[in-house]
């Protein structure tokens, strides 16, 4: 086994049970860890991960009956703490479909089950450090790479080396990217699958009268109303600030079409006018995309005033 510095790296223990957190303690202090911060409480979790002093998270599925989902949805979305790759071994007594496909689903490393042996939490903290999958982001998730079809976007999506708090302080590899690095990496391609489902979208909202589409225009309205508002507040502050009026546009018109019921020939030209521009918007950023952005967005706002 090779050496690792184990007493460098800290270690946020979060789980409601003190019997079962000092088991889990215990194990950790029995493989070489010194340094540990125990809550019983996700606000507590909050502010210690909020620190960004931890390199690794280890947390019971559920507390007091809440399950620990969002919290790691929370982490990996940037919402908690200074660093969305943070390690973290999720644990659970019921390994249900339930449970595992929601604690996995929100971007968890591992997921082990109790009781827990030293040697299975030492197993599991050595895959972190030298075998750990890389990141891999879609329009609805950011964490591990688990793929094994291809994404509802249908095109390739890239894999992200995640930095590794844990491998750095255990090893002093500094080798893998920086946190700086990976973070704008990872701005950037939660762009480019957003734009990809909005096209996606479009296209299932314009198959849907030829029956060619499943599900039913009110789910397809609500998918492409939550992607755009979500990739609105990504952009406003970026490189792709300039494509916001896009994405209202976006929205003026298919708020429009689930107002009437029923999308008209003129409706879904539009929207696919309008998905194409951003396409190429983000693709080429450049002022003729940007001028044609504009003024497909003064079309339609010229449009939805005279009806």
């Amino acid at each position: 086994m090779r050496n690792f510095r184990f007493e460098d790296a800290e270690v946020i223990v979060l789980d409601s049970m003190p019997a079962s957190r000092d088991i889990t303690k215990n194990s950790l202090y029995d493989i070489g860890f010194r340094r540990f911060q125990l809550t019983d409480n996700f606000d507590e979790a909050r502010e210690m991960i909020g620190g960004g002093s931890a390199s690794l998270m280890i947390t019971d599925a559920f507390l007091a009956n809440s399950s620990s989902a969002q919290l790691i949805l929370d982490i990996r979305n940037g919402k908690v703490g200074p660093d969305p790759f943070l390690p973290i071994i999720a644990l659970t007594w019921e390994p249900t479909v339930e449970i595992v496909h929601s604690i996995v689903n929100a971007g968890t490393d591992l997921m082990l089950t109790l009781p827990l042996s030293t040697g299975k939490l030492l197993s599991a903290i050595e895959t972190v450090i030298e075998r750990r999958k890389p990141f891999v982001v879609t329009s609805a998730y950011f964490g591990p790479d688990r793929r094994t079809a291809a994404r509802i976007e249908g095109d390739s999506v890239p894999l992200i080396e995640a930095p590794n708090s844990l491998r750095r302080k255990t090893t002093n590899d500094k080798s893998g990217p920086s946190l700086e690095a990976a973070l704008e990496l990872v701005k950037d391609q939660r762009v480019e699958r957003h734009v990809a489902k909005i096209t996606f979208t479009i296209g299932q909202i314009s198959g849907l009268g030829g029956g060619d589409t499943p599900g039913t225009l009110e789910d397809w309205l609500w998918q492409l109303h939550e992607v755009v508002v979500d990739l609105d507040e990504r952009i406003s502050e970026s490189r792709y600030g300039h494509l916001s009026g896009i994405c209202k546009s976006l929205l003026d018109v298919s708020d429009g079409i689930a107002t009437s019921g029923s999308p008209s020939a003129a409706d879904l030209e539009i929207l696919q006018q309008l998905a194409l521009a951003i396409e190429v918007g983000i693709a080429r950023d450049d002022t003729a995309s940007v001028e044609a952005a504009l003024d497909i967005t003064a079309m339609v706002r010229k449009g939805t005033a005279a009806g």
